[in-house]
C-alpha cells in the first residue's frame, strides 16, 4: 500500500526549503506494515487564498493525506471541508488555521513561542531600559498572528519598565 501526503508551501523560503528536505528525508526512511510514503511537494507563491485554494482542490484529488501550510481565511476553511468531505484530511502546517474540519495541526504552541522569545530576550540583554521590536513576516498567517501578540503582552503588562515596545501596548 502506498499512501501519498502533499505538502503546499509558501514560496520557497530557506524555512520551507528545510521542512520540505525534513519531510522527504523522513518519508524515505519510514517503513511500517509494508506503507510508502511518496510526498509530494509544492510550493505557491501567493498568499492569496483563492489560489491557495485551487492548488489544493487540485493536489487533493492526488492525494490521501494533506498537510499545508495557509493563512487563515474564510476560503480556505472551506476548501478544508471540501477535501474532508472527498475523504482527503487536511492537516495545518507550521500555523494553524480556524477550520473547525481540519484533521489537526502539526506545529508549536505560538503563544509559548512568543513568550519564551520575550523571556529570553529580557533575561539575555544586559542593558536595561532598551527598546524592543517584533518583526512579523506577515499577520495573515495566525501563528505569527498569535506569537506577536504573546511576545507583545509579556514585554508590556510584566516588563513594563524595562522594555520600551515599538507598537504601543
Amino acid at each position: 500500500t502506498t499512501e501519498i501526503y502533499t505538502l503546499s508551501l509558501h514560496d520557497a523560503l530557506p524555512i520551507y526549503m528545510s521542512v520540505a528536505l525534513a519531510i522527504q528525508n523522513s518519508c524515505k526512511n519510514f517503513s511500517q506494515n509494508n506503507c510508502s510514503i511518496a510526498p509530494i511537494i509544492e510550493f505557491v507563491d501567493s498568499l492569496d487564498p483563492a489560489e491557495i485554494s485551487k492548488t489544493m482542490l487540485r493536489l487533493g484529488k492526488k492525494v490521501d493525506v494533506m498537510a499545508v501550510v495557509a493563512i487563515d481565511h474564510p476560503i480556505i476553511s472551506d476548501t478544508i471541508e471540501e477535501l474532508k468531505n472527498k475523504n482527503c484530511p487536511c492537516f495545518t502546517l507550521l500555523s494553524d488555521v480556524s477550520a473547525p474540519s481540519r484533521a489537526g495541526y502539526i506545529g508549536t504552541n505560538d503563544r509559548q513561542r512568543g513568550r519564551t522569545a520575550a523571556w529570553l530576550i529580557h533575561h539575555l540583554n544586559p542593558i536595561a531600559p532598551a527598546k524592543v521590536i517584533a518583526v512579523v513576516g506577515s499577520h495573515r498567517y495566525l501563528g505569527q498572528q498569535l506569537s506577536e501578540m504573546s511576545f507583545r503582552e509579556l514585554i508590556c503588562v510584566s516588563m513594563p519598565r524595562i522594555y520600551k515596545y515599538s507598537i504601543p501596548c
